[in-house]
């Protein structure tokens, strides 16, 4: 009475060693048969769950992205909350957070915290091929030929990016006005902004990716930076809420007038 009690293991927590606090998911019974069961969000504190190390990992590597084990903790009811009513903006009328930043959707806020450092993954390779291009230069002649196809990927790479950047800032705003208004931001502007984050993650990857292979065998070796870009941005992307063949699906099926089918919006 008065709370829940939860035990498991829930990976991929990344950060833990910074937290104090928790946020577990787990499906609880309801009704009397408990045949049904709904989806939960709870709030824990780090003195009742454990650290597992696991993440041993290609990329990401400083992400601390480990395991939280937890055994039979209890957890009050004001800590705990339907994932359907977080999801939908519902906020316990006993929540004296009403500002501006705690009506944002958590699950549109994920995909752009998790967006946010591929842009500048992106940025980070873009900056060492130009060093990489203008050290090939040498002594040349600076009104020569230099390499024509090295200053096209550079202004292919650099327009992309800037695009990208332009996007995440406009969406950003987009939200942060739409949330200020009383209705509230529409299902469609959820839907775009986030397939829209996922698309930016696909962009950064792609220049990335055309990054590294353009500086040849020389990126392939462990102390380059760039090695270790190309393994973040795509244990990055694999990321379950950067999948853009579901989200582009949910944005496009609403553009033609049926439901939504995206949760994390």
């Amino acid at each position: 009475a008065g709370g829940f009690r939860i035990s498991g293991r829930w990976p991929y927590a990344s950060g833990l060693d910074h937290c104090g606090w928790a946020l577990l998911a787990a499906r609880v019974p309801v009704g009397t048969a408990g045949r049904t069961t709904l989806q939960y969000l709870f709030l824990v504190p780090r003195s009742d769950f454990r650290i597992e190390d696991t993440w041993h990992v290609s990329g990401l590597k400083g992400t601390g992205t480990n395991t939280i084990v937890g055994e039979d903790a209890f957890v009050p009811d004001h800590s705990a909350s339907t994932e359907a009513d977080t999801a939908r903006l519902r906020r316990d009328p006993a929540c004296s957070n009403s500002g501006t930043t705690y009506r944002y959707p958590w699950g549109l806020m994920l995909a752009y915290a998790i967006a946010a450092p591929a842009i500048g993954m992106a940025r980070a390779a873009l900056d060492h091929y130009i060093d990489f291009v203008r050290a090939r230069l040498g002594d040349a002649d600076p009104d020569g030929p230099g390499n024509p196809h090295a200053h096209i990927r550079i202004a292919r790479s650099r327009t992309t990016l800037d695009v990208v950047e332009a996007r995440f800032a406009g969406n950003l705003e987009a939200l942060r006005l739409a949330i200020e208004a009383p209705e509230g931001p529409s299902i469609d502007l959820r839907a775009r902004c986030r397939w829209e984050a996922s698309w930016m993650v696909a962009c950064c990857a792609d220049e990335i990716r055309a990054i590294f292979e353009a500086m040849g065998a020389g990126a392939i070796f462990e102390q380059h930076p760039v090695q270790r870009l190309f393994r973040d941005i795509h244990a990055l992307k694999a990321h379950r809420i950067n999948d853009t063949e579901s989200t582009g699906e949910n944005f496009g099926r609403l553009q033609v007038g049926l439901a939504n089918r995206e949760f994390f919006l």
